[in-house]
């Protein structure tokens, strides 16, 4: 059988580091998908292709950026459930440590 620890604390802090990954890669798909959407009603003559370039590269990392996000965020919320459940089996296993004493 496998030996098998873990640290509520750092399980929990883990949750909380992934959670706030997700945000700032929320922050970071907002200011690319704001590159996106500028100067829309610019016509850029000579740089026309350049602007197309911009727009194809910031839709990119939009898209990307919001693909980390999930991810991250679906990561935070695992870990979440994992330091829940365990916490939860810790009080449970505490709670008939504390019967069994009572009894004796």
């Amino acid at each position: 059988m496998v030996n098998f620890s873990a640290d509520l604390n750092q399980l929990v802090q883990a949750a909380r580091n992934w959670d706030h990954a997700s945000d700032a890669l929320t922050v970071a798909a907002m200011q690319a998908q704001s590159i996106h959407f500028s100067h829309q009603d610019i016509a850029w003559g000579l740089f026309r292709e350049t602007w197309d370039a911009q727009m194809t590269a910031a839709r990119y990392m939009y898209d990307r950026l919001v693909e980390g996000r999930d991810e991250t965020d679906s990561i935070a919320r695992v870990l979440d459930h994992v330091a829940k459940v365990f916490q939860e089996q810790d009080q449970n296993f505490a709670n008939v440590l504390i019967e069994l004493e009572k009894d004796n």
